[in-house]
């Protein structure tokens, strides 16, 4: 996908009134550019494996990871969601989990800046402490980025004409992305979740066409971060 591989904007465009919403919206963002070439590495510690990143493309070798970005927004927030095994250690020790550097054109400089910062992680045997110091808004985008990518496989099944299939799977989703919703108090994720109980009523018959496009549009906001709206549950 061309969106995906620019880091650019992917949009549903339902009607012609929609246009001039969303080239309003590309053009105020090409004059509000902050950074590019933005570059994310992570190095593991030894012991430690990357397993995967959520909702976007990477570069894994060894301990190594890198994730690169076209362009940044101004009072634009993105994330790299980096799934990890790390190895057992008693209650109360504590290990560095990895070192990241973000690397980066800055547009108002000119000049290529770094960040840098570390991640650790202290074990515990107390589910108590575990679920006192659990970070909800993290764990709600982490549930947000799985589900997206179940999402995905869905199409993927339903283009095969594996309509059962894909029903099943979407109606399994929805029920992961309420249970987590519950749990974690999002309302994001129970709106997600009716949407892919909604999902798995329309992938038959003429309204698939527009079924697909919508479900598309969705998974790639939602894994980018981006922030045009989700399109409308077709009546």
């Amino acid at each position: 996908m061309l969106a995906r591989q620019s880091d650019g904007n992917h949009a549903f465009v339902e009607n012609p009134y929609d246009l001039a919403r969303i080239f309003n919206s590309e053009f105020g963002d090409v004059l509000s550019v902050v950074a590019q070439e933005v570059e994310v590495k992570i190095r593991c510690t030894n012991g430690v494996r990357p397993v995967r990143v959520l909702g976007r493309d990477a570069d894994i070798a060894g301990q190594f990871v890198v994730v690169r970005m076209n362009q940044l927004y101004s009072c634009q927030e993105k994330y790299v969601m980096l799934e990890v095994e790390v190895p057992s250690k008693e209650a109360g020790e504590s290990i560095n989990v990895a070192s990241v550097d973000v690397v980066y054109d800055n547009i108002t400089t000119s000049n290529r800046d770094r960040l840098a910062s570390t991640v650790g992680a202290r074990f515990t045997k107390s589910k108590k402490e575990v679920q006192q110091r659990l970070n909800k808004e993290v764990m709600a985008e982490a549930v947000m980025q799985i589900g997206v990518d179940v999402n995905e496989k869905a199409v993927a099944l339903r283009d095969q004409g594996k309509v059962k299939d894909a029903q099943k799977l979407l109606f399994a989703n929805g029920n992961y992305l309420k249970k987590n919703a519950v749990a974690l108090g999002s309302k994001e994720l129970d709106e997600d979740a009716l949407r892919n109980f909604d999902d798995s009523k329309n992938l038959e018959g003429s309204n698939w066409n527009y079924q697909r496009k919508s479900m598309r549009n969705r998974q790639y906001n939602l894994a980018n971060q981006q922030d045009y709206g989700i399109a409308p549950i077709k009546k």
